[in-house]
């Protein structure tokens, strides 16, 4: 096969990708989205593209994926999460790296800018910071009660500190105190979700990291199991029994991420694409959940959703 560039792509080419997640499961749902877009392009798994898969369930096991990546070498790291893309950057200025939801890429420093991004990184990102204080708000809307609202952090996700600190401006016009509650391993939810409730928490918001949809079965069960109203970035926790999600469709940012990695695999460098943000967003609300939390949704957030599932 000829690119419109006139390269050729008949030798297998070899891409990374890397991201948080189980590394015994199968790929997830999101990256055969990606998959099956770049197939449409004409890159098959197994003809004419192998994927080496790096994943982890903590953040700090990202700079030493990175790293082996790096040195098999691949020719293009697709770097799944805001960690990855971080980790990945910092393990190599040389090889492309195609981001597909990394939070605040230009804020981060991981790109010039959005026009222009510089370097061997471009893909999407992810305004998570504009987001928090909408999120905050829609969480006291529908919990009006509240006056302390737990954080659930990972103090490895790059964006953390930044994403907190949105938070805080936002809380005192809200009348809510913000506390974090720091989660470096999954093993530590159960006392953590116990910390809080001690804390005399009224309700929870998860940050945008990668854990928060990873786990959200886990976590949507938790919140209910203890009676914390809950907003979270990620759909699949609504879907899962969790209260509310409000954040970017990630089936539609790894879609698009698939031409990105077409277009450098044919040759184009990654400073000449310019990096896109978001074109969908969720906003999806559980009855079910707000029932077993003794709470009704009011219709000013009702009018808003995107999907209401009963």
């Amino acid at each position: 096969m000829t690119s419109p560039l006139g390269l050729s792509t008949a030798k297998t080419r070899r891409v990374g990708i890397l991201g948080l997640g189980n590394p015994a499961s199968p790929p997830s749902g999101f990256i055969v989205e990606l998959l099956t877009v770049l197939q449409e392009l004409g890159w098959t798994e197994g003809e004419n593209i192998a994927f080496e898969r790096r994943h982890s369930q903590r953040e700090e096991d990202m700079p030493t994926l990175a790293a082996e990546l790096v040195a098999m070498p691949v020719e293009l790291i697709i770097a799944e999460t805001t960690g990855a893309a971080a980790a990945a950057k910092q393990a190599t200025n040389a090889i492309p790296i195609v981001m597909v939801a990394t939070a605040d890429a230009d804020q981060l420093g991981l790109i010039e800018s959005l026009a222009h991004p510089g370097g061997n990184v471009t893909g999407l990102t992810n305004p998570n910071i504009e987001l928090f204080p909408k999120r905050l708000q829609l969480l006291k809307e529908v919990v009006a009660g509240a006056s302390r609202v737990a954080v659930l952090t990972d103090p490895n996700w790059p964006a953390t500190g930044r994403v907190v600190q949105a938070l805080q401006l936002a809380a005192p016009s809200l009348g809510v105190r913000i506390q974090e509650f720091p989660v470096r391993d999954p093993s530590q939810y159960e006392a953590t979700f116990a910390a809080m409730i001690a804390a005399d928490a009224n309700a929870l918001q998860f940050l945008g990291d990668a854990r928060s949809g990873q786990d959200a079965v886990q976590l949507a069960e938790l919140t209910i199991r203890h009676g914390l109203p809950a907003m979270n970035g990620y759909r699949p926790f609504v879907t899962a029994g969790g209260l509310m999600g409000h954040g970017v469709n990630f089936p539609d940012l790894y879609r698009r991420s698939a031409p990105y990695v077409d277009k450098v695999l044919r040759g184009i460098k990654p400073t000449d694409l310019p990096v896109e943000r978001p074109a969908k967003y969720d906003f999806v609300l559980n009855r079910r959940a707000a029932q077993a939390l003794g709470l009704t949704f009011p219709q000013t957030v009702l009018a808003q959703a995107t999907e209401i599932i009963e």
